[in-house]
């Protein structure tokens, strides 16, 4: 779950950041993806499909 602190407000240039490198478009294209890999990441240790970082780096070195 995402938690907001109370309190909490939102700096007016928070956005600058991403307004350099990425046009407007491209700035929702990430919001969204980001939010879509958040998501499938949410689900996958929901369901318990976790692999160890030490297996995946196994399974990395054996495809090679």
């Amino acid at each position: 779950m995402s938690r907001i602190t109370p309190g909490f407000h939102r700096d007016a240039d928070a956005g600058e950041g991403l307004k350099a490198p990425f046009t407007d478009q491209e700035q929702v294209n990430l919001t969204l993806m980001i939010n879509i890999i958040n998501g499938w990441n949410r689900l996958a240790v929901g369901f318990g499909f976790w692999v160890e970082p030490e297996t995946a780096e196994v399974a990395r070195a054996a495809a090679v």
